[in-house]
C-alpha cells in the first residue's frame, strides 16, 4: 500500500500510507489455519501411501499427485471468496482481502506443491 504498484488497479490507494494495525493479526490467523488444513490433508495422504508399503519418494509423489487438484481447487475457491472483500467500501477490508488472497495463493501453489514435497524428499526417513 506504500508503493505505487497497485495504484493503477486501485487508484484510491494513493492517499493511504500503510496497513491498518488489525490486518496482519487477522490475516495471519486465517492463513495459518488454512495452511495447516491443507498440510494435514497432504501429509495424511502421503502417510497412507507410506503405510501401504511404497518407498518414501513414491509415497510423496503419489500423495502430491492425488491431492494436488483438490488442494488447488480449494485454494482457488478460497481466494475467490476472499476477493469479495475487495468490493467493500472500508479500506481495512480491502487490505485484508489482498493479504488473504495473496497468502492463500502462495500457500496453494508454492508451499503445498513445491516446498512441502521438496522438504519431505530431503528429509526422507526423518519424516517418520
Amino acid at each position: 500500500y506504500q508503493t505505487p504498484l497497485l495504484h493503477g488497479i486501485f487508484p484510491w490507494l494513493a492517499h493511504y500510507d500503510g496497513l491498518c494495525y488489525q490486518v496482519i493479526p487477522m490475516a495471519s490467523c486465517v492463513a495459518v489455519a488454512l495452511g495447516i488444513d491443507y498440510d494435514i490433508f497432504l501429509v495424511s495422504r502421503i502417510v497412507e501411501y507410506r503405510m501401504l508399503g511404497l518407498s518414501d519418494s513414491k509415497s510423496i509423489v503419489q500423495g502430491v499427485a492425488r491431492t494436488g487438484g483438490i488442494i488447488s481447487g480449494a485454494g482457488l475457491i478460497m481466494s475467490l471468496a476472499f476477493s469479495g472483500l475487495f468490493f467493500s467500501d472500508k479500506l481495512m477490508h480491502q487490505q485484508i482481502a489482498l493479504t488473504l488472497v495473496t497468502s492463500v495463493l502462495l500457500d496453494t501453489f508454492v508451499v503445498r506443491t513445491v516446498l512441502v514435497p521438496a522438504l519431505m524428499m530431503i528429509a526422507r526417513q526423518w519424516n517418520w
